[in-house]
């Protein structure tokens, strides 16, 4: 399995405590019927390894971890060290991060560059 992706929404008591969430898909599973789930993190790890010949993070199947729903109406994503995050957006200014792959890449390569660098 080289992707997982979690719903932190359906933790019964959303604190950081149940992260990463439940899982909801992972490699090689049908679409969740949840959009935000199955939209863009298979896309992107694709995207790394055909362009930049890159398997996932650390270049030795890592598994790319993501959670999606995060927070509510949370208006960003981001990468902790281990995972990365995606809110929903408020619907106002900002829609899921999970819509563009740009923002799920820029995420991913944060943990290029920090596995890279050793940071």
């Amino acid at each position: 399995m080289k992707t997982a992706t979690w719903d932190y929404s359906r933790a019964a008591i959303l604190t950081t405590i149940n992260l990463p969430g439940t899982l909801v898909s992972s490699e090689g599973q049908g679409p969740t019927g949840d959009i935000a789930a199955d939209e863009g993190l298979g896309a992107t790890f694709d995207f790394f390894e055909q362009i930049f010949d890159r398997n996932l993070i650390d270049n030795s199947e890592m598994l790319l971890t993501a959670t999606v729903h995060f927070g509510k109406d949370y208006n960003n994503a981001f990468r902790n060290s281990v995972q990365m995050f995606f809110g929903d957006g408020d619907g106002q200014i900002f829609n899921r991060f999970t819509i563009a792959l740009d923002v799920i890449g820029h995420e991913l390569a944060h943990g290029v560059t920090e596995d890279e660098s050793r940071l």
